[in-house]
C-alpha cells in the first residue's frame, strides 16, 4: 500500500493580498482528489503545520499530522505546490510538484519526479504510476 504525504499547500488556495478573511480555501477538486486516494487504498495523510480549508469529512484512511516522519517509507510519495516550503524535498519519497510550469532563471530549479497542473492530475498520475509498479 502506498503512503501519500499530501502538503497543505497542494490543497489550498494562497489568500489574496488584502484578505479580510483568514481561513484557507480548498483548492477545486481537492476534495475529491483526496478521497480517489483514498478510496484507491492509498494510506493519505495531510502535512499541515496550519490550519487546512475546510473539505468536508475526511474518508477513512486520511490522517493529519504536523510532521513527516523520516524515513517516509518504501512506497511513499509526497506532493506539494511548495518547492521551498517547510518540508523540502524528502529524501526516499516520489515526489509531485502541484501548480503552474515554472518559468526557467539564472539559479536552477528544484527537481521534483513529477509535475502536475493540479491536485486532480497529481492523483491521476500517482494512481497510474502506482498500478504499473
Amino acid at each position: 500500500m502506498a503512503r501519500i504525504y499530501v502538503d497543505s499547500s497542494a490543497i489550498a488556495l494562497p489568500a489574496p493580498g488584502n484578505s479580510s478573511n483568514p481561513e484557507p480555501v480548498a483548492a477545486p477538486g481537492a476534495a475529491e482528489a483526496i478521497r480517489h486516494l483514498a478510496e484507491s487504498d492509498c494510506e493519505v495523510v495531510l502535512l499541515a503545520d496550519r490550519p487546512l480549508p475546510r473539505l468536508g469529512e475526511l474518508p477513512d484512511g486520511v490522517s493529519v499530522t504536523p510532521t513527516m516522519p523520516t524515513p517516509a517509507g518504501p512506497d511513499a510519495w509526497f506532493v506539494t505546490s511548495d518547492p521551498e516550503g517547510p518540508w523540502g524535498r524528502p529524501r526516499g519519497t516520489r515526489t509531485v510538484l502541484v501548480g503552474p510550469r515554472r518559468a526557467p532563471g539564472p539559479l536552477p530549479l528544484p527537481r521534483f519526479d513529477v509535475e502536475a497542473r493540479d491536485l486532480s492530475s497529481a492523483v491521476i498520475e500517482i494512481l497510474t504510476r502506482q498500478a504499473m509498479t
